[in-house]
């Protein structure tokens, strides 16, 4: 269980990485759960992924209906294949975004991490050294947890920075589309960073490696036409949908 002290010490984070999980105490006081930020944004509607999915099934007969026979057996075989088609391709993307996200974050502790063969995720380290370079990204805190005493939720934040001399918030994605759930989530990370350091951070950035195509962008939230409260607002309003769901349980 890892400890981390906040609020001039008068909090504890707890986060149990085997089960990621988080929890905080108050003094002497009992162990309290409190939901992750991207426990929160899951609910965040994605009707994207269902027809990825069922292009990735027609794929998958595409390519093998030729060797399906009529064999009962094989034939619900090949059903089975088929409905796990999409997994295998999430979990290739899955390596690429893990490579990327592990390289980015090396980067920005100051170590001198090892550039990936693999050519979508080179690309999209390369990509990130430039814009870090471009935007003379300064480092504060990275892989930094945080935690709303207020609003009752944990997480951990990629990178607080000055990027061309403003703090910022950056949050790293790996993703084919921009989804505005990326500016509602780092929005609920601003919100605990200001809370803790008691102190305006001006800026929020999304940095998004698209990990088949090899590339990246670096967007921040109001250039995108989001705006800080009303992204927040719609983190509590899904905080206290995620809230209810709990107690329905």
């Amino acid at each position: 269980m890892d400890r981390y002290s906040k609020y001039n010490k008068t909090v504890i984070l707890w986060f149990d990485p085997d089960k990621h999980r988080y929890s905080y105490t108050l003094g002497d006081g009992p162990a309290v759960d409190v939901v992750s930020v991207t426990g929160v944004t899951n609910l965040y509607p994605k009707p994207w992924l269902v027809p990825w999915a069922v292009k990735m099934t027609a794929e998958w007969w595409r390519e093998n209906y030729s060797t399906v026979t009529d064999d009962e057996v094989a034939l619900e075989a090949a059903v089975k294949a088929s409905k796990s088609a999409r997994w295998a391709s999430a979990d290739d993307a899955l390596k690429i975004g893990d490579i990327v996200h592990k390289y980015a974050e090396a980067y920005a502790m100051g170590l001198e991490p090892d550039m990936p063969k693999n050519k979508a995720a080179k690309g999209c380290c390369e990509q990130f050294e430039q814009w870090w370079a471009d935007n003379q990204v300064v480092p504060i805190k990275a892989e930094h947890k945080i935690f709303s005493l207020k609003h009752k939720y944990a997480g951990t934040l990629d990178l607080y920075a000055e990027v061309n001399g403003r703090k910022a918030i950056v949050d790293y994605k790996s993703s084919k589309v921009l989804s505005p759930d990326y500016f509602i989530q780092n929005s609920a990370y601003k919100e605990a960073l200001q809370e803790e350091e008691g102190e305006e951070i001006p800026d929020r950035y999304v940095v998004r490696f698209d990990k088949l195509g090899g590339e990246m962008e670096a967007v921040e939230a109001r250039e995108q036409g989001y705006d800080d409260k009303d992204d927040f607002t719609m983190f509590r309003a899904m905080l206290y949908m995620h809230q209810w769901v709990e107690r329905k349980k």
